[in-house]
């Protein structure tokens, strides 16, 4: 669009302004021309991709969490108004017979293992435990014994042994005077009988060390808690001590009451 100013008095000049300037003031000096305003370049139009990239994301993620959370809260465990639940019980009762005393639990009660759950009279079992000691010590008592006896039956034989060897001379002696006809036939009855006596003896003292010695189990040098009859009363003691620690039961494992 061109303006066109009033003439003044003087000689006028035409000027053409650029079209997109407005006219000044009037009576302001005209202002520079001013560059020309390139156009703005235009934004590029969004891409119609990028919503449907934002779904896919965002929903396997709502559904991750929200599994999660229900697994969490609730999706482990069953939830019923009836419902049976099979649990392995185990019934606890004592090895022994006795009394019970003491009872360390309560229904319901969580144990673990070893735990004391009750206890019965000690007394009747300690009772048999000092009957059992007396009756070792009573075992050991008679493996001495049999060593003095088997000793003393030593002794006997050997001495019944040398009445024999005289018994045998003075009967050898009165054979040899009956055959001169000096001692007469009673004296060598007499003799006869003696003998014999003395060799019975010695049988039967060789009887009484076998005796003795199979009491030491054929070994006179058998230590005492070695022989048979101690080792049966050590058994019995160990069989006393063990049912009297059996007074105090436990629990087997962990559990409830």
């Amino acid at each position: 669009m061109n303006a066109r100013t009033q003439p003044v008095q003087s000689d006028a000049q035409v000027v053409k302004l650029p079209a997109s300037a407005e006219a000044p003031n009037r009576g302001a000096e005209a202002p520079a021309a001013p560059k020309p305003v390139e156009p703005a370049a235009s934004q590029p139009p969004k891409k119609k991709g990028s919503g449907r990239l934002i779904a896919m994301i965002a929903v396997p993620l709502i559904l991750v969490i929200g599994g999660g959370y229900f697994y969490l809260n609730g999706g482990r465990y069953e939830d019923t108004d009836n419902a049976n639940v099979q649990q392995p019980i185990v019934s606890i009762s004592p090895d022994i017979s006795g009394r019970i005393t003491e009872i360390d639990v309560k229904e319901n009660q969580y144990v673990k293992a070893g735990d004391t759950l009750f206890k019965m009279d000690p007394a009747p079992l300690q009772i048999a435990l000092d009957q059992a000691n007396a009756a070792l010590a009573s075992a050991r008592l008679n493996v001495q014994q049999l060593r003095v006896n088997y000793t003393t039956s030593q002794t006997k034989l050997s001495t019944d042994q040398q009445t024999v060897v005289i018994q045998q001379r003075t009967q050898d002696r009165n054979n040899d005077l009956a055959t001169k006809g000096v001692a007469t036939a009673a004296s060598v009855d007499q003799g006869l009988l003696a003998l014999q006596e003395a060799q019975q003896s010695v049988a039967l003292d060789q009887q009484a060390v076998q005796g003795a010695l199979a009491a030491l189990d054929g070994n006179v040098n058998l230590k005492t808690d070695d022989h048979p009859a101690v080792k049966t009363a050590l058994a019995a003691v160990e069989s006393a001590q063990l049912n009297l620690t059996k007074t105090t039961v436990r629990a087997p494992g962990p559990g409830v009451i």
